[in-house]
């Protein structure tokens, strides 16, 4: 089998330990073999012990790349969706590791083009979980607008069209979920979750809505602080920590808040679920 060396580094970025087992089972290993049969008869000892140590060696490094890729390395799934054409004021956060945003201009004055990417392992995304994103639309603080993704709703291999809420639709500080193929006004409540937050070192974060931890004090401080940032995506990422808090440990965060703002989303979110 001819190997293009040039071609090499393309193959492993793209493809990783996969490449490293084609080039050892196809290659390295098989001529090590063919080596050791040539040389049987007529090589001395010594030679023939080393090229059997090599042979040996190369199928050994193919049996523990089988098992490092059947344990560790999980093929990659790309999920592509887009998100329709914003005002170039509005900006979208997302929430979660592993989503990538892309902005692309119109020729529409000041508008752009918003689409996503989500990669990860094949089996790290589970029809439970949510793509959690925050879309602002306007100086104020409570122009904004929270969105729950079901995993569900992208799990079939098609790029789908998930537009955002235009301004007639939405409700300045509400948090959709996409149902039904449109976005509805999310009415669920935390709930005890089993499931890891990780999954072969892919980090979702926890399952939407689900109370996985208590907090400590210290991190409930922190998250009343990040409430009051006025930085809008720390602020985003804590409104999603909100989300998942139980009854209890939100009426605590609640009576820690000592910024109007934040006591104001501890409000949203109590009446949210009430």
């Amino acid at each position: 089998m001819d190997i293009n060396i040039e071609a090499w580094p393309e193959l492993l970025m793209s493809y990783g330990p996969y490449a490293v087992l084609i080039l050892f089972a196809l290659v390295v290993a098989p001529r090590a073999s063919k080596r050791v049969r040539d040389m049987a008869e007529h090589a001395p000892k010594a030679v023939h012990i080393t090229t059997t140590a090599v042979m040996v060696g190369t199928w050994s490094i193919v049996l523990l790349l089988v098992v490092y890729i059947l344990f560790q390395w999980s093929p990659t799934r790309v999920y592509v969706g887009n998100l329709g054409v914003l005002n170039s004021q509005d900006k979208i956060y997302p929430l979660v590791d592993n989503m990538y945003l892309k902005v692309e201009g119109t020729q529409a004055p000041k508008r752009e083009k918003w689409s996503f990417v989500i990669v990860s392992s094949q089996d790290a995304l589970k029809d439970s979980q949510h793509i959690e994103f925050t879309h602002y639309w306007g100086a104020s603080d409570d122009d904004y607008t929270d969105y729950l993704l079901p995993v569900g709703a992208i799990q079939n291999g098609t790029v789908h069209d998930f537009r955002l809420l235009s301004p007639e639709q939405r409700q300045a500080g509400e948090l959709y979920t996409w149902s039904d193929n449109q976005w509805r006004v999310a009415l669920l409540t935390p709930e005890p979750s089993t499931e890891p937050l990780t999954t072969k070192g892919i980090n979702w974060g926890r399952n939407a809505y689900a109370d996985s931890h208590q907090k400590t004090q210290q991190e409930l401080h922190e998250l009343v602080i990040d409430l009051q940032s006025v930085n809008r995506a720390m602020q985003a990422n804590a409104r999603r920590e909100v989300r998942t808090l139980s009854n209890e440990q939100l009426q605590e965060l609640k009576e820690m808040a000592e910024q109007p703002k934040a006591e104001q989303l501890i409000l949203k979110e109590q009446g949210r679920r009430d």
